[in-house]
């Protein structure tokens, strides 16, 4: 890592899901140790995060508690997936994707995150006529003979 070429570090990935590893707010302080000697070290580095997925912010705002106060967020990172959703301008409850967008804003405002900045780093949504797969489905849920459907 070198400040040359690397402009910004997101740390963090889809921490509030146990399939990705981290099973407690304990991890989660561990895996931010690292951030304190990787901010003397990297000044120049910015460092987002927590990288929460899906449009959970309580969890997002408990994340940022365990964040080291000598480590300034250069930015709310954040996974916005809607694959559930159909498309992002479909409401989640009365939120589309640019209200939480609006709100992971005020969100990194309210935690003082300089020029309220958020970054999206992951977005998706389904495609048009792809059946009924998705990634975070089973695979026993596909229709043989269908498209995205599987050969049986």
């Amino acid at each position: 890592l070198t400040h040359e070429y690397i402009a910004a570090v997101e740390f963090g990935h889809a921490i509030n899901r146990v399939k990705w590893g981290i099973w407690d707010f304990e991890e989660l302080k561990n895996l931010y140790a690292p951030l304190v000697e990787l901010r003397q070290r990297y000044p120049a580095v910015n460092i987002t995060g927590p990288a929460t997925i899906d449009f959970e912010y309580p969890f997002l705002l408990a994340a940022m508690q365990q964040w080291p106060q000598q480590v300034p967020v250069a930015a709310i990172s954040h996974h916005l997936y809607v694959d559930r959703r159909g498309a992002p301008e479909n409401p989640q409850s009365r939120f589309n994707a640019v209200d939480k967008f609006a709100l992971a804003a005020a969100i990194a405002s309210y935690l003082k995150v300089p020029d309220d900045k958020v970054v999206v780093s992951e977005v998706n949504w389904p495609i048009s006529g792809a059946s009924i797969y998705s990634p975070v489905t089973s695979p026993f849920e596909y229709r043989l003979g269908e498209p995205g459907g599987g050969a049986g």
